[in-house]
């Protein structure tokens, strides 16, 4: 079993040769260069990605062709507090699981059952299990950089606020009138124009 690190068109591509994965749990730990991160901050809009590890499991279920993948990221990463601008540092944890298949070898029966039945029915069904409609390998490969950005980017929050800070909503001018917001409202602004007429 090898695994590969190479750059190809991702943020941050790391490639684990599948071919010898079986039953038996295979572990992998991996983090990204600094050039990566800035090119993953980058990617997913924040400040910065100051650091990302992930602890990655795979293995193949007996009387499996799928690849089972399992893991846990930790990340910090630096975005704008939503409220006042300011950069926020923000500590992400986040356990993620996927399935990988040679798209050649694996037809899922679930999955043919499923897309029948919405071709039947026209109606649009739930999604399947992940074990049942897994992403294709590259090159008997599992792109576990990839993985895990994707699953950063659906963890971080896109509206952080620091602590103690809060939006109240629009600022009220409290010199106008009682009853003068009612000149914004485009319904009022039509009544005065029939009026005048």
């Amino acid at each position: 079993m090898t695994d590969k690190k190479t750059n190809l068109s991702s943020e941050w591509t790391y490639l684990f040769d599948v071919e010898d994965v079986d039953e038996k749990v295979t572990t992998v730990d991996i983090r990204p260069d600094d050039e990566e991160r800035k090119n993953i901050a980058r990617r997913l809009k924040v400040e910065s990605v100051d650091a990302l590890t992930a602890d990655v499991k795979l293995h193949r279920p007996p009387g499996d062709r799928a690849v089972q993948v399992e893991g846990h990221l930790r990340a910090d990463v630096v975005t704008n507090c939503a409220v006042t601008l300011e950069p926020l540092v923000q500590n992400v944890e986040e356990t993620f699981e996927a399935w990988y298949a040679d798209a050649n070898d694996v037809a899922s029966f679930a999955k043919a059952q499923h897309d029948k039945k919405a071709q039947v029915s026209g109606a649009e069904l739930e999604l399947l299990d992940e074990k049942d409609d897994p992403e294709p390998l590259v090159d008997g490969c599992v792109d576990l950089g990839e993985l895990v950005v994707q699953y950063l980017s659906l963890a971080i929050d896109p509206y952080p606020q620091k602590e103690g800070v809060a939006y109240d909503g629009p600022k009220v001018d409290d010199t106008k009138e009682a009853g003068s917001d009612l000149k914004n409202n485009p319904f009022e602004k039509l009544k005065e124009l029939r009026d005048k007429k």
